[in-house]
């Protein structure tokens, strides 16, 4: 058969291939499959990266969604950790974990995962796992501190219940104590390390000492002490506290031994009147010749005998105040008695006769004194219904026995007090006939009373009662009035008191408050007619006009001018009260002078109506305190809440009144014309009239905070601002001798006393006006001495 011609083709391209070129090489010995193998290797591995992607992220979904608790209630991932911590025993709170676990991955293949693929299902159920296992590890260190924790608390409780033990049984229970302590730490398995097992078993075993010797050095001290070394856990420190306690505990226990005679006193046969002696019968060592009480008391060292000398004092004292308050108690229920008998017997006197004298003493036959006062006041009583005589009543002095009462400071109509300016302590019965009539005795009988049966029901009542008769006095009568018509004033105010006593007692019994009653814009306010108790201005003005006519220093009625308006007129404070000269001259008498300066230019109204009250005050029988003031508690209270200290208390308790008028007025002889003499009644006079010496801060009608502003201090009732400005404008009438008299207040930044004084707050400038008389009285000088009227020679 003939040949076929070959040739082999090379591989290269000619130059007659079109110029046209491919970057496209191909191995012609390639073919489809190898040439796009990596093509295809790229898009296989890409396509198991998205599918991994979304298995993964369906998983991260279903597992975040597993941490929660699932809708029919079984635990979350969250809670199964939680509660796994907090089981304190880690068997148990392992096994809890583990069933948790399988529960909530079976609930997620039944309601999450059925419808993944198996790739997806292995991805899930592998970092479920792994996730439950890291909680797993967390829970279990959790569930272990629990345990830790509730090891400790038994073991707490169970010392703590144990150290009562021995505290109960005593030294005798003490080995089996320790013993107990130490048993129960090797039990715990908590404890690995022997260091921290013997520190906390010296904790356990220090804790039930300390409560055992507690109990001993003040029980049984010399016990404790017999067994100190029984006591090892406590260091030698600790120790000698408590021998020094017990020590005190024996002490104590000798002391009350010695002094058992002062407890008996005042029970069974021991008199109250037996404690003086049997104190003086301890404290000299006598013991009324008991051997076996000497002998103890021989056997306390001298410096326990000083204290036991103290210690006998003290209880001495207190058995005599339980004495008193027993005492106390006793004369409650006889004042209450008394109280009963008095009011019998004054409603037993009729219009036309006195008191049966035979019923006086057949009532008051075991109280000579409240017998013999009764029967005095009978006598007068008597005799002034036979002769027909009208005994009138005062009301400012009525005033001032209601405040006494108010106060707590009467209780029987027997008790004696002065009242102010008075020298001789009377009580009210003993009062009737100067100023105090019957219908005052029988009103103060009904009081007390009401006081003595129940106090803290009274001072509820009665107090706020009493305050409303001061506010309402004014609207029913006046100073004026009182200098014009006394019996007007005094009858107006006495028939007011007496009716708004009823119906304040008529209110009170149908159950209305004594706000309600004495409110004014209540509707049950007992007052509101007060207008028809007023004192009648017509009767005064007719009398006035009456008594003067021809007189031409009268100042005269305007033309249609009705009395009122005459007296508002005639006493308005823009007329100088030295004006009113049928007035002045009449009433001011020889104390003109003092009144119209101080009404002018010390008090500086210059009304009519203030030159008659202080008349009034001058009028009394009154001298300037020798006796050292003593502050009521109301004073000592105010003092307290500005800031007064004891520095200031003892200040004010050194204080005399006459030695700092009599300093002030040496030291102001001369100025203004005015002689240490005149300084000296001028003084006196113008505390008479601002506070009849009986407050050194200015009384209010309602309750003031003193803050910012203080109010009016000394007897001569300073007001800070005027001291102030005084220091500051008229310091040259102070001069070397005030400089000298209070170098004590000179300050180191300041030159002067008085630039010292100008300094300081107004709160430091008031307590010291109020506990330093003589200051006060040096402030009170200066303004007689710069601003009264010159005296004339």
């Amino acid at each position: 058969m003939p040949k076929i011609p070959t040739f082999t083709s090379k591989t290269e391209m000619t130059t007659l291939s079109p110029s046209v070129k491919s970057n496209i090489q191909m191995d012609p010995g390639s073919n489809i499959y190898t040439a796009t193998k990596p093509l295809q290797n790229y898009f296989v591995n890409e396509y198991v990266k998205e599918k991994k992607l979304e298995a993964d992220n369906k998983s991260t979904l279903i597992l975040s969604d597993l941490y929660i608790n699932q809708e029919n209630g079984t635990k979350g991932l969250y809670t199964i950790q939680s509660e796994t911590a907090s089981n304190g025993n880690p068997t148990d709170a392992a096994n809890f974990f583990d069933e948790h676990i399988n529960k909530l991955w079976s609930y997620a293949e039944a309601t999450k995962i059925s419808d993944l693929d198996n790739f997806t299902k292995k991805a899930l159920e592998k970092k479920f796992y792994a996730t439950a296992g890291m909680f797993k590890v967390k829970a279990l260190e959790g569930s272990r501190n629990e345990q830790f924790k509730i090891t400790k608390k038994i073991t707490d409780d169970f010392v703590m219940k144990d150290a009562l033990a021995l505290k109960l049984n005593g030294i005798d229970y003490l080995d089996i104590y320790k013993n107990n302590v130490l048993s129960r730490i090797e039990q715990d398995t908590t404890l690995k390390d022997a260091g921290v097992k013997k520190k906390q078993a010296e904790l356990y075993l220090k804790f039930g000492q300390n409560a055992l010797a507690a109990s001993l050095v003040s029980s049984q001290p010399e016990i404790f002490k017999e067994n100190i070394d029984k006591f090892d856990a406590l260091n030698v420190d600790e120790k000698l506290k408590l021998i020094a306690v017990a020590d005190k505990t024996i002490k104590d226990q000798t002391f009350n031994t010695l002094t058992n005679a002062i407890d008996q006193v005042g029970i069974m046969d021991i008199p109250p009147a037996a404690l003086s002696k049997i104190t003086n019968e301890i404290i000299t060592g006598n013991f009324n010749n008991n051997k076996s009480l000497q002998n103890l008391y021989n056997s306390l060292t001298d410096i326990e005998k000083q204290e036991f000398s103290t210690f006998v004092a003290k209880k001495a004292r207190a058995k005599r105040n339980e004495l008193l308050f027993e005492i106390s108690s006793s004369d409650a229920a006889v004042k209450l008695e008394n109280a009963k008998k008095f009011k019998d017997a004054l409603e037993s006197a009729g219009v036309d006769k006195g008191i049966d004298q035979k019923f006086i003493d057949k009532v008051f036959q075991d109280n000579s004194e409240e017998k013999d006062q009764l029967t005095n006041m009978n006598n007068k009583l008597t005799t002034n219904i036979e002769k027909n005589i009208n005994v009138s009543s005062d009301n400012d002095k009525n005033v001032s026995i209601s405040s006494l009462i108010s106060s707590d400071e009467i209780n029987t109509l027997t008790d004696k007090f002065t009242l102010p300016g008075e020298i001789e302590a009377k009580s009210i019965v003993e009062r009737y006939g100067n100023g105090i009539s019957k219908d005052d005795l029988d009103y103060y009988a009904e009081i007390l009373l009401q006081q003595n049966e129940n106090p803290k029901q009274f001072e509820k009542t009665f107090v706020p009662f009493h305050s409303f008769l001061n506010e309402m006095s004014n609207l029913i009568s006046t100073e004026v009035i009182k200098i014009l018509d006394p019996k007007s004033y005094n009858n107006d105010l006495i028939r007011f008191r007496d009716d708004m006593y009823i119906k304040y007692n008529e209110g009170l019994k149908e159950g209305k408050t004594p706000l309600e009653l004495l409110d004014y814009k209540n509707k049950n306010f007992i007052g509101n007619d007060f207008i028809s108790y007023q004192t009648d201005k017509n009767k005064i003005f007719k009398n006035m006009m009456k008594e003067n006519v021809g007189d031409k220093t009268v100042i005269p009625k305007l033309e249609g001018e009705t009395p009122d308006e005459y007296l508002i007129r005639t006493t308005n404070k823009n007329i100088k009260a030295s004006k009113i000269n049928f007035v002045t001259d009449i009433i001011l008498g020889k104390d003109r002078d003092v009144i119209n300066n101080w009404n002018e230019h010390y008090q500086t109204d210059n009304t009519f109506e203030n030159a008659a009250k202080a008349k009034n005050r001058l009028k009394e029988d009154w001298k300037v305190p020798v006796e050292k003031y003593t502050p009521s508690d109301g004073v000592i209270k105010k003092l307290k809440a500005i800031g007064a200290t004891k520095k200031d208390f003892e200040r004010l308790n050194k204080q005399d009144l006459i030695k700092a008028i009599e300093i002030t007025a040496s030291n102001f002889a001369g100025d203004n014309g005015y002689s240490k003499e005149d300084y000296k009644k001028l003084l006196a006079q113008i505390a008479q009239i601002e506070t009849k010496y009986e407050t050194i801060i200015q009384r209010t009608d309602k309750p003031v905070t003193e803050d910012e502003e203080f109010l009016a201090s000394s007897f001569w009732q300073m007001e800070v601002a005027t001291a102030k400005d005084l220091l500051e404008n008229s310091s040259p009438v102070f001069g070397p001798m005030f400089e000298s008299t209070f170098e004590e207040y000179k300050s180191d930044k300041y030159k002067t006393v008085v630039e010292s004084l100008f300094n300081l707050s107004d709160r430091e400038l008031v307590i010291l006006l109020r506990t330093d008389f003589t200051l006060a009285a040096h402030f009170a000088a200066a303004i007689i001495s710069s601003r009264f009227n010159t005296k004339k020679t």
